[in-house]
């Protein structure tokens, strides 16, 4: 697993530690950094999943295709992430929230 992908499973596993997720990684998409939820989601593991990502990831009066984006994927839900998003938002931020 990579630092990226690494890094922000431990920090949304921080920030939703009652969601499940495992990682994935794919060579055919190597920007792309996806959590697959391992259970069903309810509506508070949704809202949660959405503070984390404006929390997170939100940069105001910015939009870039490269948000990230909760999607089905090979019939599962999961969460996409840009690599690029994560150095970003994650691995370089440097106070802890």
């Amino acid at each position: 697993m990579s630092k990226s992908l690494t890094a922000f499973k431990k920090d949304f596993q921080y920030h939703c530690p009652d969601i499940k997720v495992s990682s994935l990684e794919e060579r055919h998409l190597p920007g792309w950094k996806r959590l697959v939820f391992k259970q069903p989601l309810n509506c508070d593991d949704m809202l949660d999943i959405s503070l984390y990502l404006r929390n997170r990831f939100s940069v105001e009066g910015k939009y870039s295709h490269k948000l990230p984006r909760l999607h089905e994927y090979r019939g599962d839900l999961v969460l996409t992430v840009d690599e690029e998003q994560i150095e970003r938002s994650i691995i370089n931020y440097s106070v802890v929230t």
